[in-house]
């Protein structure tokens, strides 16, 4: 059950002089930078190593020794060549990787007085299959094995972390009731999923999906079909023939990890990157198939909070395949249709239902994001960069001052929709929001550092 997405927490608040926390995980000691105080590997759950894999995620075990803030390592992972590996290199983990891999980073600026103020929690993308906090999952977390019960252990991981928040987060000026999701990609599907599975408790105050919802990519696997593609990687390393459901799990905890990610390579992946076997599957608790994901939406039966939902502009110019003089537009275009459509449906759906919901769709070709001549502009990953302020380690080009102010414009925005998105997030756009249609906006038009309105009929253009 291992290696879920890492959280990045990022906290509007300061400590005092202290810098030693005590969590219901244990004390840990934070180390001051530039008016930052890190803590950094802060374990969430029980490592999820010998009788714990594929298991259900527990909660850390209490340990009275403080810790010191230190990364921990990188979760096991593949990483795939795609168009936008260039801008992606400096992000993906080139360090050690384990299966000890379940634990958050938090980051609290030394600058803004102590209070109980709001909280973003980062849930990265990756297809399933790589990323990290110091920017994964592969088939430890989605191991569809029959024998450990519920496959989703990466989700149940994702909901382990978010409830540790919840209690934890005021320990660093947080407020537990003013927390917000927000992702990028497979992070977003996961946010995505995470309203639709916990309508009633979803202990944050507000999501913001990038490029991601609960639909979009390919559909989720049954349980016949995972169950077959986990045992077929058993089967390669000889615990496919074991007697008993206890037996055969035993066997597969007694396994050195290097072994399972070996035999997990070179089997085949789908279009998304993520083993077949080791992404998520319909359970119906925590992911479901098209139809209920519809039922659902239609009836309400999500988590109605404030939402913003977006895409790029040419979302998939780096996930089609690609060569040195280019990529296939017209399938390019098909695919980016997709991404439009389902932020569409997800929209409607809160829409519909009288929750404020914002959509945005982001726009400007930022030329030390983008690595290739032939890439039309804003794409699949390429407003991570920015938002977090760190465009300059891409090493592509030096950032001109406006794709920097373009950055700042950014993290104004989504930190005022964290802070408040009923009342600070109104002077960025939301004022006016229609119980029956979302409210659109462009993101950084050409070299616009802001946002202008759309009108529907505009923002759907070429959607299918």
């Amino acid at each position: 059950m291992v290696s879920v997405s890492t959280f990045f927490v990022f906290i509007n608040a300061a400590l005092a002089a202290a810098i030693t926390v005590n969590t219901t995980s244990g004390p840990i000691t934070g180390s001051s930078i530039n008016g930052v105080t890190s803590y950094l590997g802060l374990p969430f759950a029980a490592p999820p190593i010998g009788s714990l894999r594929f298991r259900h995620p527990l909660p850390a075990t209490f340990s009275p020794h403080p810790r010191k803030s230190s990364l921990s390592k990188a979760s096991i992972q593949f990483q795939f060549q795609t168009a936008f590996t260039p801008t992606e290199a400096r992000a993906l983990p080139l360090s050690a990787q384990s299966e000890d891999c379940l634990y958050l980073n938090i980051w609290v600026p030394d600058t803004v007085k102590k209070g109980s103020v709001a909280a973003l929690v980062y849930i990265h993308g990756g297809g399933f299959a790589e990323g990290s906090a110091m920017s994964g999952t592969i088939v430890f977390g989605f191991p569809s094995l029959p024998q450990a019960g519920q496959q989703n252990l990466g989700l149940l991981d994702q909901r382990l972390a978010i409830e540790f928040l919840h209690r934890n987060i005021h320990l660093f000026g947080g407020d537990p009731k003013k927390l917000t999701l927000f992702g990028h990609s497979t992070g977003a599907r996961s946010i995505a999923v995470y309203t639709f599975a916990y309508p009633h408790n979803p202990l944050v105050h507000g999501v913001i999906i990038e490029s991601g919802s609960a639909r979009l990519g390919p559909p989720l696997s049954t349980k016949p079909a995972s169950d077959a593609a986990f045992f077929a990687i058993a089967e390669k390393l000889g615990c496919g023939n074991n007697g008993s459901d206890k037996e055969f799990l035993e066997c597969m905890q007694r396994l050195n990890a290097a072994e399972i990610r070996k035999a997990v390579w070179g089997t085949v992946l789908n279009s998304w990157t993520a083993f077949t076997g080791g992404a998520p599957g319909v359970d119906n608790k925590t992911a479901f198939d098209a139809e209920e994901y519809k039922r659902r939406g239609s009836s309400g039966q999500f988590a109605q909070i404030p939402t913003l939902i977006g895409t790029a502009n040419y979302e998939a110019d780096t996930l089609v395949p690609f060569h040195e003089n280019g990529i296939n537009y017209t399938l390019s275009d098909l695919v980016t249709k997709d991404f439009t459509c389902r932020a569409a449906i997800e929209a409607g759906y809160r829409a519909r239902n009288g929750v404020p919901v914002w959509r945005y769709r982001y726009m400007p070709r930022l030329p030390a994001v983008t690595a290739y001549e032939w890439m039309r502009g804003a794409y699949h990953f390429s407003e991570v960069p920015p938002l977090w302020g760190n465009i300059e380690r891409l090493g592509i080009k030096t950032p001109e001052k406006w794709e920097l102010e373009m950055g700042d414009y950014l993290q104004k925005v989504w930190g005022a929709f964290a802070k408040d998105p009923r009342e600070d997030w109104r002077s960025w756009g939301g004022r006016d929001i229609s119980r029956k249609a979302a409210r659109w906006a462009r993101l950084g038009r050409e070299i616009f550092r802001g946002s202008d309105f759309l009108s529907r009929e505009s923002m759907m253009t070429g959607a299918i």
